[in-house]
């Protein structure tokens, strides 16, 4: 269940090299009753596996420069954080918190 996941991630980040944007590379189709199914069985994954799924959508989902993608990625972010019964990030905190030289880890020495 979650490899159309990170098929339609890697075709989000990734440019195929070799041809037209208009080309089949990665190109898979999931919508909002994906990201439904998703998240009643996320329990499934490692949480380490789905926390860095759930980031890379929260980037993708405010700063993806195609409205429809980052529209996606930001109702899977959503999704994911409310199944995990938390608070998302506004869009100031995320980019905050990947500023470099800002440390905002809840890990700190």
């Amino acid at each position: 269940m979650a490899k159309p996941f990170c098929r339609k991630l890697r075709r989000a980040i990734l440019e195929n090299g070799g041809a037209e944007d208009s080309c089949e590379f990665m190109r898979i189709s999931i919508d909002a009753d994906d990201i439904f199914k998703f998240t009643k069985a996320f329990d499934r994954y490692p949480v380490h596996f789905l926390l860095h799924l759930i980031h890379a959508a929260e980037v993708l989902g405010y700063n993806h420069p195609d409205p429809a993608e980052r529209a996606f990625w930001n109702l899977f972010y959503t999704s994911m954080v409310n199944a995990f019964h938390m608070y998302p990030e506004t869009k100031e905190q995320n980019d905050l918190r990947l500023k470099d030289g800002v440390d905002t880890c809840c890990h700190k020495t």
